[in-house]
């Protein structure tokens, strides 16, 4: 007598991966980016994309002396930071970096206390 025929075995459905998402952000970097393009096209200056950020780093993590604090402001891995900033900039000069302030306050400058 034949065997009955078999049933195909049914393949297991994977799940979709769950999606990963991205650290909320508190600033809107495109607001930024056309603010800043207007004042580069108001005064015909040209800095290379993200200049502002890539100063801030190179003086910030001298200043602060904490990787781990520096990259997390930035948006840098730790390993990306010490590979990129690390031993640019002397202490002491970004202590003057971050010193430079006008040499009389605007009327349109709000101050604001320093942090403790």
């Amino acid at each position: 007598m034949p065997k009955p025929a078999r049933k195909p075995a049914k393949k297991p459905v994977a799940k979709p991966a769950k999606a990963k998402t991205a650290p909320k952000r508190t600033a809107r970097p495109d607001v930024f980016q056309r603010a800043f393009a207007a004042v580069q096209k108001a005064t015909e200056a040209r800095w290379p994309n993200h200049a502002l950020r890539h100063g801030y780093a190179s003086y910030r993590f001298p200043a602060t002396g904490n990787a781990a604090q520096t990259a997390e402001e930035c948006g840098h891995s730790h390993a990306i930071l010490k590979k990129n900033y690390q031993e640019l900039v002397t202490a002491a000069e970004a202590r003057s970096w971050f010193a430079v302030m006008p040499a009389a306050a605007a009327a349109t400058v709000i101050p604001f206390p320093a942090s403790a």
